[in-house]
């Protein structure tokens, strides 16, 4: 068997920036991550009152959620674009399987 032939029945990388790889679940989670602990950041930084303090103890559980989530959100966008998705494209035939419509 070639090389080349070997190369071109593997999956493939997409670049980084392809629509599969936007469509990956790791962006979405990244996304929602970004956007709720975004919105979690601000309201712990600016908009947090005497009562939510004393609820938590004293501690800024906004503040700090929201930044957990920024962390998790960089986490999950570092991920998909040090590994974008593999995509196999093509049918692969299989020998005494059963013909498929």
């Amino acid at each position: 068997m070639e090389t080349t032939e070997f190369k071109a029945r593997l999956p493939r990388r997409h670049s980084r920036l392809s629509a599969e790889t936007w469509l990956d679940l790791r962006s979405w989670a990244a996304a929602m991550f970004g956007v709720f602990g975004l919105m979690l950041t601000v309201y712990g930084a600016f908009f947090v009152t005497e009562a939510d303090l004393a609820k938590a103890a004293g501690i800024n559980l906004d503040l700090w959620t929201g930044i957990g989530m920024l962390v998790a959100a960089a986490g999950f966008l570092v991920w998909l674009l040090a590994r974008p998705p593999e995509i196999e494209h093509g049918m692969h035939v299989v020998e005494g399987a059963p013909d498929a419509l």
